[in-house]
């Protein structure tokens, strides 16, 4: 017994929009924000790189207070601006 390609695909389409069904109130009940922590570890270059660029992603407030506790700890002085792009 074989289905026409029109027949799969419908079926196909109908499974897709059960699990779009299931993310969507799943989205919806998600009440609760949740931190992440990222860990990276490794030989060679790259880590630093690596969190520096996830940090801008994310915020770049949270560069500008890395830059602050950093100058603050090793005396440096200097007015440093960022903006987000």
């Amino acid at each position: 017994m074989s289905l026409s390609e029109d027949a799969k695909q419908q079926r196909h389409k109908e499974r897709q929009q059960k699990v779009k069904e299931n993310v969507d109130k799943k989205i919806a009940n998600a009440q609760v924000e949740k931190g992440l922590l990222l860990v990276i570890t490794g030989n060679g270059k790259g880590k630093s790189t690596s969190g520096f660029g996830t940090v801008h992603a994310r915020s770049v407030t949270a560069r500008n207070a890395l830059w602050h506790n950093l100058s603050k700890a090793h005396g440096i002085t200097a007015n440093v601006t960022c903006s987000k792009s």
